[in-house]
């Protein structure tokens, strides 16, 4: 996996596509810019397509434009974390041991991360925690458009 520094570097530089990639049989209908594609096969985040492909069932044809946005961390997230580096062991927050300790504690398990998903008005459509990610950067944020026939995951650049 690339350094998150060196890839949002390197994202800034996509503006429009040449191609357009499937990138799954199960969504044969929905494509990724060349950006979109870049960002899948460097950050290893074909799942962050899977999931925005999986929702369109819901929100086609009424949303032929959304905004999808993934948030690594925050501020809940970050207590949890703060807590368990407080233990000896470095690699203790990614036991069982450790989530038990965490509700003794009454601190619960936040998600690690957040999809979530507008209108392109603000208006969110859908949110979905994510408990676990290797996700290199702290937020992304995708655009799904629907011409009627095909679905486009891209770059806000890209647009």
């Amino acid at each position: 996996m690339k350094d998150p520094e060196k890839l949002k570097d390197e994202l800034r530089y996509f503006s429009g596509s040449e191609t357009w990639h499937n990138w799954s049989a199960l969504y044969p209908c929905f494509l990724l810019t060349d950006g979109a594609k870049f960002l899948a096969d460097e950050a290893e985040a074909y799942w962050l397509m899977d999931i925005i492909g999986s929702y369109q069932g819901k929100l086609l044809p009424k949303e032929p434009f959304q905004v999808w946005r993934l948030i690594v961390g925050g501020s809940d997230y970050q207590k949890y974390l703060d807590y368990q580096k407080s233990q000896q062991d470095p690699r203790y927050h990614l036991t069982v041991q450790a989530v038990l300790d965490a509700k003794k504690a009454d601190l619960s398990v936040p998600p690690m991360a957040v999809m979530v998903c507008e209108d392109g008005n603000d208006k969110e459509l859908i949110r979905q925690e994510i408990k676990f990610t290797d996700f290199p950067l702290e937020e992304i944020k995708l655009y799904f458009i629907w011409d009627g026939d095909h679905g486009t995951i891209l770059l806000p650049s890209e647009y």
